[in-house]
């Protein structure tokens, strides 16, 4: 009585996890995003049949239904809950891969399903060793399929990713708007590339693109980790840097919405001259506190060309300026100095109401002050006199 009764139970076990395979066959909303999955339960709900049908070692029989059913199971939860994370090839090789290991053993249990029940009972030991392999092949095949799984999930959370190692964030060129290309661009390592006026998230920045050879994740991670991060109003900060899935490697840096030559021309005479003068004493804070942090600039008294200074220079929205650390490096005081020379050398027609040259005590001769070896700005000594001068007070009545 009890065979018969474990018999029953037995054939019970095997029909029950036949229509569970053929319930969630079904009923799985995952089958239509992923195709593939369909075939891998057709695949399950085959080889269970198959098992129903040897009559041999039951025990076995029925571990290997329900680890097939389990492992079915897990398939389709896992696809159903990160469909995103794997519709990419390395999941469809893995649920190919799955197919494959199913219709093997199936292969196999159909022709022991075929021998007579003489044969299987004479042969039910090598019979019991090959259902224990078969179990085995399933384990392994769970096991990498869980690894795909998480690997698939590790690579999507990659590419979801807004922030890098060293809280940079991480950027794409559907994230920024390309503007203009402002011409080419060279750091002080040798890496060159493409410059680019833009804005991202309604702020204007600078996309340095690099070029060639340089358009590397090593070379672009080497390159932000050298810039200077200095977090001082009247400095750049950099605002991030491509992301590991782009292609053509950049990065992004805060930049001044205006020229300085379109601001001097713009304002009128006296407010000109105010922001003139509040020019030099932004930029000599900023080099005072550089210098603070012990900032790799030009040593007193070392010599130094004015060759193409601080080219990065231009005024934020509320009129003072703004400029990025790099262009900063080995500069002194009279730098800021000898750009104006740069850019208003044609007479200083945008300063024609008031020569403020001497203010700075800019040479009037720009070629003559192309190389010095001396901070011959000495602002604080002016200060409290320009700035009393032109005050609001003073200059509401005129």
């Amino acid at each position: 009585m009890g065979t018969v009764s474990h018999k029953l139970n037995s054939d019970d076990v095997l029909a029950n996890t036949i229509t569970a395979l053929e319930i969630l066959k079904s009923t799985s909303d995952a089958i239509s995003m992923v195709p593939l999955l369909g075939a891998v339960l057709g695949a399950a709900l085959s080889l269970v049949s198959t098992i129903d049908r040897v009559r041999g070692d039951r025990d076995r029989s029925i571990r290997l239904a329900k680890r097939v059913s389990n492992l079915m199971m897990q398939v389709e939860r896992s696809v159903a809950s990160s469909r995103n994370a794997l519709d990419d090839e390395n999941m469809a090789t893995s649920l190919a891969a799955l197919q494959s290991t199913l219709m093997g053993i199936q292969e196999d249990l159909e022709a022991l399903a075929k021998r007579t029940i003489l044969f299987r009972f004479l042969h039910r030991g090598s019979m019991a060793r090959r259902l224990e392999e078969h179990l085995e092949r399933l384990d392994d095949v769970s096991r990498l399929f869980t690894i795909d799984c998480l690997v698939a999930l590790r690579s999507k959370m990659a590419l979801s990713t807004q922030y890098d190692d060293q809280q940079i964030r991480l950027l794409r060129f559907c994230d920024i708007k390309l503007q203009r290309n402002c011409g080419e661009w060279h750091s002080r390592y040798g890496v060159s590339g493409d410059e680019w006026s833009g804005e991202w998230e309604g702020r204007a920045v600078s996309i340095r693109i690099l070029r060639g050879d340089n358009s590397t994740e090593h070379t672009l991670r080497s390159l932000v980790t050298s810039l200077p991060i200095c977090h001082y109003p009247y400095i750049a900060q950099i605002v991030g840097k491509s992301h590991p899935s782009v292609s053509s490697r950049f990065y992004v840096l805060e930049r001044g919405p205006v020229s300085v030559c379109h601001y001097a021309s713009v304002v009128v005479s006296l407010k000109k001259l105010r922001w003139y003068l509040q020019m030099y004493v932004d930029y000599e804070e900023t080099f005072r506190y550089l210098q603070s942090l012990n900032f790799p600039l030009a040593r007193t008294g070392e010599a130094h060309t004015h060759d193409h200074c601080l080219p990065s220079l231009a005024i934020k929205e509320d009129g003072t300026l703004l400029l990025s650390a790099e262009d900063l490096v080995s500069r002194n005081l009279d730098c800021l100095a000898q750009t104006f020379r740069d850019l208003f050398r044609d007479g200083d027609r945008v300063f024609e109401v008031c020569d403020v040259s001497f203010l700075a005590g800019m040479n009037s001769d720009p070629i003559s002050s192309r190389q010095t070896d001396r901070h011959s700005i000495q602002l604080p000594r002016t200060h409290a006199l320009f700035f009393l001068l032109f005050s609001p007070m003073w200059i509401a009545p005129w």
